[in-house]
């Protein structure tokens, strides 16, 4: 009996996540074909993305059709600058690797349990999780930082600096002192 990639990873329970939603997305035919499946495992998946996930079908079928690749890459295979089409259209992965660390889109392969195989392909643990550029994901859940610069609205009014100093309020009684020491 020839087990394949979705039953290996559902022996892992730290594979359970994806397993999951690859059932949720009704993916379970286009997985069961020659595949590499980029696979994060469950402590890679931020609460605030599976939440903007709940009910979301076409989004988790988008998200986990970019982590597979429509053919048998085990790492040997991956070479940096390699480009992999995906399962979701028109979408490709970049391999980078720098210093034996295979990396997909940079984020790298966990070093535990790569070149798992199936019956149907490999399993390759990723330590992150893939989001293609198609996927907006709902802003209150967003998993981005924002830590970027936000742009004013175009129509906000734009301040000419002045050469003039702003008042400062300084204070008029002097500080008092305090006599502590640390050692």
């Amino acid at each position: 009996l020839a087990v394949n990639l979705l039953q290996v990873a559902g022996t892992f329970d730290a594979f359970s996540i994806v397993v999951s939603l690859v059932v949720a997305a009704g993916l379970e035919e286009a997985f069961s074909q020659d595949v590499t499946l980029f696979a994060p495992s469950n402590d890679f998946f931020p609460e605030e993305l599976l939440a903007s996930l709940e009910g979301e079908t076409a989004t988790i079928a988008a998200i986990l059709s970019y982590h597979a690749v429509p053919e048998v890459y085990p790492t040997a295979l991956l070479t940096d600058g390699l480009e992999l089409p995906t399962l979701l259209e028109g979408a490709m992965l970049m391999v980078s690797n720098a210093g034996g660390v295979v990396s997909i889109n940079e984020i790298p392969l966990a070093p535990v349990g790569i070149d798992t195989p199936g019956s149907n392909g490999i399993a390759q643990p990723i330590t992150g999780v893939l989001i293609p550029k198609s996927v907006v994901l709902p802003e209150d859940n967003a998993t981005t930082t924002t830590d970027a610069p936000v742009a004013a609205p175009v129509d906000a009014p734009v301040e000419e600096p002045t050469d003039e100093a702003a008042p400062v309020d300084a204070p008029t009684d002097p500080p008092e002192t305090t006599s502590s020491s640390t050692i």
